[in-house]
């Protein structure tokens, strides 16, 4: 036989048409794969369920990102410390009447702080100022309208009813200040001595 009369196995007819045949059939082995995952993915019922995941997900970020940094009545910043079960609790807690007596109760070292401000009973536990060593701590416990109109971090103005002598600038700013107290706390309640007042 001639050297070109030899037939080799790739360069028969019959090999050649067995390797693209295989080459076929694996092409289609990648292409049903591929095609059964999109179709798999692309089903209603997978969208629906990718959609609700994501939706979880977006919910759990929100919820992580809501405890953001707040600003303080002097613009200092911190951290709202209170978590949604307190709130729960607190929304469902009764208005009552307190005495200054009761109210003198909620002072930086009691677990639950309250200040009054013109009457009004407002919870400020973990707002991160009228705990111990605070830098409102003194505020705690007491009726502080006037001290809040006269921007006074003492005890000098605390507990004080009577606002006649405060100027227009003062009563605007204490207004302020009532607007800022009902916006961020929860009131609790009302001061006896302010209505009697």
């Amino acid at each position: 036989m001639t050297s070109s009369s030899i037939i080799t196995p790739s360069s028969s007819p019959a090999a050649s048409a067995t390797s693209t045949q295989v080459s076929a059939a694996s092409g289609e082995e990648t292409t049903s794969w591929v095609q059964r995952i999109s179709q798999t993915l692309i089903k209603p019922t997978s969208l629906v369920i990718v959609s609700i995941a994501a939706l979880g997900a977006a919910y759990f970020v929100y919820k992580s990102l809501r405890k953001t940094k707040t600003r303080s009545i002097t613009g200092d910043e911190y951290s709202d410390t209170s978590s949604d079960e307190e709130s729960d609790e607190s929304e469902e807690m009764e208005m009552r009447d307190f005495t200054l007596e009761e109210l003198h109760r909620h002072s930086s070292t009691n677990h639950k702080q309250y200040v009054s401000v013109m009457g009004k009973v407002y919870d400020v536990t973990g707002s991160g100022f009228y705990g111990p060593n605070e830098v409102y701590s003194i505020y705690a416990g007491h009726e502080i309208g006037k001290a809040l109109a006269l921007n006074d971090v003492s005890s000098q103005h605390l507990d004080q009813f009577d606002l006649s002598d405060l100027t227009p600038q003062q009563m605007d700013h204490l207004t302020s200040m009532v607007e800022h107290f009902e916006m961020k706390y929860i009131c609790v309640g009302t001061l006896n001595e302010w209505a009697q007042h």
